[in-house]
């Protein structure tokens, strides 16, 4: 009851800033006048944003791979009474957040047409609509609704993470002791977790940053896992090896290398990508007409564009050491981007990628890469005991029972006959362990695909109001 009702609470803060915003400047057609028609887009333009298409898909790539490691996934989806109710509880929570992301999508627009782009702190933007648009008691709302809502996400995820920490961690460590005292340790590590939580959001600086380095450092251990569901060729080395060499290359070396002025000083590592300009249409803003370039907003200009240059192998910059001094020299600052380095190692001209290639070499990168080590370190290893593999995914496959005595006699079968369910697979008498699709799955599968249009055209439909 109390998560249901903080779930309403996020639904409501979500959305309630818009209302109040659009009043405030205009309504759409007064958001149309202040913000540039490419911010309307569901796309962004390479020139102007780093969230393109295909800058997206990669996200979306190491999101998929990584998805799987994310605290509470595996838990929620067990907890469910039955198969279908897995489904339907994954599906349409799933497909609920896209709706509130569009409430998030137009506050940032809010934001834009109140303040323009240059705003000291984004990560303060929420707050200062908040301040600037509700009056006193919705202001209480925001604050509980946003507090209820995070506390109610890191009280489960720190009971995962302990359990996690305790079962696969502690315990194998420290084996033969009492309940109580597992408990004990479980205990302590939530404070712990939480507290190096906080250490890694004050290191990372922005939400922006700590949101990709999640991103990425999840597939570290959504890549084994999903492998484990597909794959029965997968060894424990290959995982070992594969877990400790992500952490290395995506969570340790980016953040080595910009501690170390020899290297955020070298001018092999303070390149720059090649400065592009070019002339294009555009929709007239206020803007637009207040500086003379337009008669009237909505007018179609002409407009130079330029895509300035950016750097290659850092994530926030690249500057003078002095700034005062412009015969300094360079340093990069931020993030040491090492998967576009690795790529300019193949021999690839990197100088001529825009931001979002940037953006989207480093995604793929770090969700192929740990995909790619594990498949080759298995096939250099020796592969697992066949019966613990065969018990294994005939469990995995085992659908669970309406009723206990149903669970327990169907997982007593599947393991008299590990090889019950061998005719599902898409791929007879091989490895993988993907599974033929049947009507249900192809008209879930549709109507999965249907939701994303459903979603993509609500959002489109809100941008052209008042256009």
């Amino acid at each position: 009851m109390v998560n249901a009702l903080q779930s309403v609470l996020v639904m409501i803060i979500s959305f309630i800033l818009v209302p109040f915003g659009l009043a405030r400047i205009g309504g759409f057609s007064g958001l149309h006048a202040k913000v540039p028609a490419q911010m309307f887009q569901i796309f962004g333009d390479a020139d102007f944003s780093q969230y393109t298409w295909y800058s997206i898909a990669a996200l979306l790539l190491a999101n998929f791979v990584g998805i799987t490691a994310a605290p509470g996934n595996m838990n929620i989806g067990g907890s469910a009474k039955d198969e279908m109710a897995a489904r339907l509880g994954a599906v349409t929570g799933g497909f609920a957040k896209r709706f509130v992301t569009i409430a998030w999508g137009f506050a940032g627009l809010l934001a834009l047409a109140l303040w323009g782009a240059n705003q000291a702190d984004p990560d303060l933007t929420w707050g200062r609509l908040t301040l600037l648009l509700l009056p006193v008691g919705l202001i209480g709302l925001m604050i509980i609704g946003i507090l209820g809502g995070k506390l109610a996400s890191l009280g489960a995820q720190s009971i995962v993470l302990s359990a996690l920490v305790v079962k696969n961690l502690y315990e194998p460590l420290v084996p033969g002791r009492a309940e109580r005292h597992y408990v004990m340790v479980a205990r302590i590590s939530v404070p712990v977790i939480l507290g190096l939580g906080i250490l890694v959001a004050l290191w990372m600086g922005n939400a922006i940053s700590l949101f990709k380095f999640i991103l990425a450092i999840t597939v570290t251990w959504g890549a084994p896992i999903l492998l484990i569901f597909q794959w029965r060729r997968l060894t424990r080395v290959a995982v070992m090896v594969q877990v400790i060499a992500t952490i290395v290359v995506i969570g340790v070396i980016p953040y080595v290398i910009p501690a170390m002025p020899a290297l955020r000083q070298s001018l092999a590592l303070t390149v720059m990508t090649t400065e592009r300009s070019g002339l294009v249409a555009v929709v007239a803003t206020d803007q637009d007409v207040a500086a003379g370039r337009a008669r009237q907003v909505g007018e179609k200009i002409t407009k130079q564009r330029r895509s300035e240059a950016v750097p290659l192998f850092f994530e926030d910059g690249v500057v003078r050491k002095d700034p005062s001094n412009p015969a300094s020299p360079k340093e990069g600052i931020g993030r040491f981007n090492i998967e576009v380095y690795l790529i300019s190692r193949l021999g690839v001209n990197v100088r001529i990628f825009s931001p979002p290639m940037v953006m989207a070499v480093r995604f793929v990168v770090d969700a192929l890469l740990p995909l790619l080590l594990l498949v080759v370190v298995s096939y250099l290893t020796r592969r697992g005991d066949p019966e613990k593999l065969a018990r294994f995914y005939v469990r995995l496959k085992t659908p669970v029972g309406a009723t206990p005595e149903a669970e327990a006699a169907a997982i007593a079968a599947s393991h008299a006959d590990p090889s019950r369910f061998d005719h599902t697979k898409l791929f007879p008498r091989s490895d993988w362990e993907f599974t033929k699709w049947d009507k249900l799955d192809a008209l879930g599968f549709l109507a999965c695909c249907a939701s994303v249009g459903v979603v993509l055209l609500v959002f489109k439909g809100l941008m052209l109001i008042g256009a």
